[in-house]
């Protein structure tokens, strides 16, 4: 498993961020699975030979997966289109009229790309400043 998180100096955030990989022995028998759990973490350096084959082999897969991801900066839905829809999901996500709404009305959702005075991560808001990345990026195919 891959966590990774923001890496922090005397409460401001500074690159790169923090990665943890995390790797468990697991099973799937029913009677007594072995699960991916906190006290089940296997340390990196009492692998054995082959379990550092297997991890670094997930590692590897792990990293072509990264790498084979297209940005598309305003595609909340994931469709590799910035469209009509994106701007209705967007407003859904925003209306603060019915807290019923998902995420609560104006709270982090998919539509939830920036803040306002970091343009690279989410805020916790789906607010004008996500609308306007979804419509500086109207049109868009990221395919």
């Amino acid at each position: 498993m891959q966590q990774v998180g923001e890496n922090c100096v005397n409460g401001a955030r500074v690159e790169p961020d923090l990665v943890i990989n995390e790797f468990y022995q697991v099973n799937q028998d029913v009677e007594n699975p072995k699960l991916d759990r906190a006290d089940a973490i296997l340390p990196i350096d009492t692998l054995t030979k082959e379990q550092k084959r297997q991890y670094q082999s997930l590692v590897n897969k792990l990293a072509r997966i990264d790498n084979s991801v297209v940005p598309c900066p305003g595609d909340g839905n994931m469709d590799k289109v910035v469209d009509q829809k994106d701007l209705d999901d967007w407003a859904s996500f925003t209306s603060t009229a019915d807290p019923t709404t998902p995420n609560g009305g104006g709270k982090g959702s998919w539509y939830d790309f920036a803040g306002p005075t970091d343009s690279t991560r989410p805020d916790g808001l789906t607010d004008d400043v996500d609308k306007k990345i979804i419509e500086a990026n109207l049109g868009k195919r990221c395919k």
